[in-house]
């Protein structure tokens, strides 16, 4: 095959147009680095931590000086170029087609001595990249700097690309390129991984967002974009393609996409589309169809689509039962992947089944014959296939040490169950190694541990710990624990910067106002992340924090309901519930009770106690509607019932001021009671009403001080201790009311966001109480 492979081409094409960089002659020289002799770990940390991303991807420009139109490099080429391939060597010391490049190039030039030198150092590499990943057949992906590596490997190995299709349903970690390659020496067939993503983020580290989930989405997203725009037919494309599909909202809506596409010849769609037809019972309709679109895979022997259409003629779903077909196929699949076809199989068929009889009957003895040689992957599986049947803590000894060998080996799954284990039997430090390593790449482990250093379970309290737990989790994917984050950052806004007045501007002001500024732009990114996982709650707070806007934000309100739209859409209730909120539906008005309807009637029908709230609450407030009025009145009662505070705060207010149907302060009066110990609203609202009534059956001024009492034991804000003033005027205390409305009365006006008009309401009883008066209210308000 070419040297330079389409997708490396086009790879660097895009990152051409991404990153700009000054011509390399009009730059020093960067050292040396030899894999071979200074070891390919620490010149791959080199690289990550100090390489400069320009130079670095500018490097694979000198492939295509250096070969011709079938990919090969020619003596005179090399000879022209030979200082250009020196320094895309010393810019990117991990290129393994760079490496492959220069021993050719030696070997041309007639010095063995320098090429035995450079595949050494290609070689070192090239085990690195195998040995750095676990023995579970390819599924862990090899960190490469662009697909272009590939060809490095391809040309030391002699191996040949039978396939290739991008997993993008694995950001925002990685972007694996998932690649089935025929071994000719070995007679067998290879699948491999290849991740760049990780190392292309790696590499913005002066980038701020580099630190967000979003951000590898979206750098992901771009790079496949700048592919496919180059070459329509290219895995890059065919993924987005894929992955448009299966964006969208309605079942049948994917489906029919996705066989459309498989149809076109997208390798992707094929295999995704016939695993989901085959495996997956509720789509078996689907499954001839899936099977007509993989036959030509089939026929060229490769492994995977043998396997499905041999479960496919075992189990009949779309084909006849055909159970010696089914072995005749798995058979080869078989001999094609060296024995290991039961493993794969397993893989496939076992992780939407989850059960021990999973496993075909047809791959049983070949899967137990990988398990009894000590594969790894195998024993993981066929452990985790003995936990669904018995249970974690009824294993046999051998299965334990089948687990603990798995997990030797790196199996993230083995790490993770021999850590529950463990801790389980008390063994909590060895435990806690296990978690630690399963969290590298496991983004459930990170958000449990996170979760344990959270609240102190079973560990040390420690925030800073599982914060750093989260940002592992988040990365790697838990949408949890990007929400987790995104509070968090929420919650270091401790000043309210918008409300302090323009006179506190100062050198430090103006620094803690930037520092709430990042802190705001922070808790965007990680909701905008969790959002883009479909994480519901992640996209109400990211909607609240465009509501309320300040510096960091570039939200508006507009853009906070048009999402609120989206996820009402996507069934959220809460997002109907901020929605409702967002657009004053207890306006009153027509309009105003029909988007009341709209949002919240259905939710408020099924049970949802704070949708019957907002809507109770809604309905109340009509104007010239006392049907909805009365309505809206019933909702509350609802809400109040099933233990809403608030809906007994909102009923008792509408019973006592005659809104919804005829006053009924008594009934008031017994509801507030009966909410007093569980509410401080209710507590004061009880006083408030018993001290201030104009009614002479309601005002109780003794009760009234019992409750307001009560009141001042729990609570000192100003708007408590105005109703502790009125209940003590109502007792002819009027000393002591003017003592504590004054106070009232300057504590809010030290507030610059308190209203004028309830400033004055205020002064105004205080006025009264000078004069020896109590206050009377008609309405409790």
């Amino acid at each position: 095959m070419r040297n330079e492979t389409m997708w490396g081409r086009l790879a660097l094409a895009w990152f051409a147009c991404a990153v700009a960089a000054p011509p390399l002659s009009a730059q020093a020289l960067a050292p040396f680095r030899d894999p071979a002799l200074e070891g390919p770990a620490a010149v791959w940390e080199h690289v990550l931590a100090h390489g400069d991303p320009a130079r670095i991807y500018e490097s694979y420009g000198v492939i295509g000086d250096l070969t011709d139109d079938d990919g090969d490099p020619d003596a005179a080429r090399c000879t022209q170029h030979a200082a250009a391939l020196d320094t895309a060597l010393r810019d990117n010391p991990v290129g393994l087609t760079h490496w492959w490049l220069a021993y050719r190039c030696a070997e041309l030039a007639g010095d063995a001595t320098l090429a035995e030198a450079r595949m050494e150092s290609l070689g070192v590499l090239l085990r690195h990249a195998v040995n750095s990943t676990p023995p579970d057949h390819g599924m862990t992906p090899i960190r490469i700097v662009l697909e272009n590596d590939i060809d490095g490997m391809l040309h030391a190995s002699g191996w040949t690309l039978l396939y290739a299709y991008y997993d993008v349903f694995n950001l925002p970690r990685e972007m694996p390129l998932r690649v089935a390659l025929w071994d000719e020496d070995a007679g067998r067939e290879r699948h491999l991984s290849f991740d760049a993503l990780d190392t292309l983020v790696r590499l913005q580290r002066d980038e701020p967002l580099s630190a967000y989930p979003n951000f590898r989405t979206v750098l992901g997203l771009s790079l496949l974009r700048g592919m496919a725009e180059e070459a329509p037919d290219s895995p890059a494309a065919q993924a987005l393609a894929q992955r448009e599909a299966l964006s969208r909202p309605r079942p049948e809506d994917r489906l029919r996409e996705a066989a459309r596409l498989a149809d076109a010849g997208n390798s992707s769609a094929v295999i995704s589309y016939a695993r989901t037809c085959i495996l997956l019972p509720e789509y078996a309709p689907c499954a001839e169809h899936a099977i007509d679109a993989l036959l030509p895979l089939a026929e060229a022997r490769f492994a995977e689509p043998l396997l499905l259409l041999a479960y496919a003629h075992w189990e009949g779903v779309g084909v006849k039962r055909d159970k010696t077909a089914a072995k005749t196929m798995f058979s080869a699949a078989d001999e094609r992947l060296g024995g290991a076809a039961s493993v794969l199989l397993a893989g496939l068929v076992c992780g939407t089944r989850g059960h021990e009889d999973c496993i075909p009957d047809f791959a049983r003895k070949a899967f137990r014959a990988q398990v009894d040689a000590g594969d790894p992957l195998a024993e993981a599986m066929w452990v985790q296939l003995r936990v669904a049947r018995v249970g974690l803590f009824r294993l046999k000894k051998a299965e334990e040490a089948m687990l603990r060998h798995a997990a030797d080996n790196g199996i993230v799954v083995a790490q993770r169950s021999l850590g529950v284990l463990l801790w389980h039997r008390g063994d909590t430090d060895e435990a806690l190694q296990w978690f630690e390593q399963a969290s590298l790449r496991d983004a459930h482990t990170a958000n449990l541990l996170a979760r344990r250093y959270q609240i102190g379970n079973g560990v040390r309290l420690d925030l800073a710990r599982a914060e750093a737990l989260h940002a592992r989790a988040a990365t790697l994917g838990n949408a949890d624990s990007m929400y987790w984050l995104g509070k968090r950052e929420r919650k270091r806004l401790a000043l309210p910067v918008a409300q302090q007045p323009p006179w506190l501007e100062s050198h430090w002001w103006t620094a803690e106002r930037l520092r709430a500024a990042a802190v705001r732009a922070s808790a965007q990114s990680w909701f905008q992340s969790g959002l883009m996982r479909s994480h519901i709650a992640s996209g109400l707070s990211l909607a609240q924090l465009f509501i309320e806007g300040g510096e960091g934000i570039d939200g508006t309100p507009e853009m906070a309901e048009a999402l609120l739209e989206e996820l009402s859409a996507r069934g959220s209730v809460a997002s109907r519930r901020e929605l409702a909120r967002l657009r004053h539906v207890d306006g009153g008005s027509a309009a105003d009770i029909a988007e009341a309807r709209r949002l919240l009637a259905a939710d408020a029908q099924i049970g949802k106690v704070p949708s019957q709230r907002l809507f109770g609450q809604a309905l109340l407030a009509a104007r010239d509607d006392a049907t909805s009025a009365r309505e809206g009145r019933e909702w509350l009662r609802r809400a109040a019932d099933a233990g809403d505070a608030e809906a007994a705060d909102a009923l008792a207010t509408a019973l006592a001021a005659g809104r919804g149907g005829a006053a009924d302060p008594q009934a008031a009066r017994a509801l507030w009671a009966a909410w007093s110990s569980r509410s401080l609203i209710a507590l004061n609202n009880l006083a408030w009403l018993l001290c201030t009534s104009a009614d002479a059956t309601v005002f109780d001024p003794s009760a009234g001080n019992a409750a307001a009492e009560r009141l001042r034991r729990q609570a000192t804000a100003p708007a408590w201790m105005d109703t502790v003033a009125a209940c003590a005027a109502a007792a002819g205390r009027f000393d002591e009311a003017q003592r504590l409305q004054a106070q009232v009365v300057a504590d809010y006006a030290a507030d610059p966001a308190m209203k004028l008009a309830r400033l004055d309401a205020m002064r105004a009883r205080l006025a009264l109480y000078r004069q020896s008066r109590r206050y009377e209210d008609a309405v409790v308000d």
